[in-house]
C-alpha cells in the first residue's frame, strides 16, 4: 500500500510485511513533522463485524434498510459468539473438575 502525500510518497509496508498497524506507526515517526499532522488528522482504523459508518451509509442508500440489517446481524454475531465462549468455558471447568478426582 502506498501513502500520497504532496510531492511525496511514502510506503507503508513492503513485500516482507503487510503494515500491521506498528508497523505503519513506525513508519509514521519516520516522516516529517508537518507531514505526520496531515496524516493523523485523517488517519483513521477500524475493525469489527459492523462496517465503518461511511460504509454503512453507502449500504443504505444502495438498500434501504441495509443498515438496520447489517447492524442487526452484528449484534447476533456478537451473542452467538459470547454464548459459544461461555459453553466452552464451562466444559473446560468441568474437565478440570473431573481430572482432579
Amino acid at each position: 500500500m502506498t501513502e500520497s502525500l504532496p510531492g511525496k510518497q511514502s510506503k507503508i509496508s513492503d513485500k516482507n510485511n503487510v503494515g500491521s498497524r506498528t508497523d505503519i506507526l513506525d513508519k509514521l515517526e519516520n516522516l516529517p513533522s508537518e507531514d505526520q499532522e496531515k496524516i493523523i488528522a485523517t488517519m483513521e482504523m477500524y475493525s469489527g463485524p459492523i462496517p465503518h459508518p461511511a460504509i454503512l451509509e453507502g449500504y443504505e442508500k444502495l438498500y434501504p434498510g441495509a443498515a438496520k440489517e447489517i447492524i442487526e446481524n452484528g449484534v447476533q454475531e456478537s451473542r452467538h459468539r459470547r454464548k459459544l465462549e461461555t459453553k466452552r468455558q464451562a466444559r473446560r471447568g468441568h474437565l478440570a473438575w473431573f481430572t482432579l478426582g
